[in-house]
């Protein structure tokens, strides 16, 4: 469990692991099976941002706050986010930025990879829309 802003997610140990050299070695130093880790100076949105990106090869992030969540990835040393941008795909459009891993992207993903969102949706909104994508 992983906490930002005194909020909780929940997310794989497995998969932090393999995407965080900061989590690969939490986790070796404190082998507990169900670790809480409180992530100080983190801001919760952003900490969903990196978990989709983690998750889901992708993210949408509001342009005002996206050096703030590069920061945080680079703090949190994830892969695809912090490795020089080399397999990383930034595309921005209107108030967002979308981040993709395209290491393993084909031409026609790249191409079809931004959709046009403002920044005065609802969080909630964007959060769902993309959920319902994705599916």
């Amino acid at each position: 469990i992983l906490y930002a802003e005194g909020k909780k997610v929940g997310a794989h140990k497995m998969l932090l692991s393999a995407c965080s050299n900061y989590f690969r070695s939490l986790f070796r130093e404190f082998p507990q099976e169900h670790p809480i880790i409180v992530l100080k100076g983190v801001s919760y949105p952003v900490l969903t941002d990196i978990l989709k990106f983690i998750y889901n090869g992708e993210v949408s992030v509001d342009s005002d706050v996206f050096d703030n969540f590069l920061q945080t990835a680079e703090f949190l040393q994830i892969s695809g986010l912090t490795d020089g941008g080399k397999n990383t795909k930034k595309i921005q459009n209107g108030d967002k930025d979308t981040v993709k891993d395209d290491s393993n992207m084909n031409d026609e993903e790249h191409g079809s990879l931004v959709e046009s969102k403002t920044k005065k949706e609802k969080r909630s909104n964007v959060d769902a829309e993309q959920n319902t994508q994705s599916k």
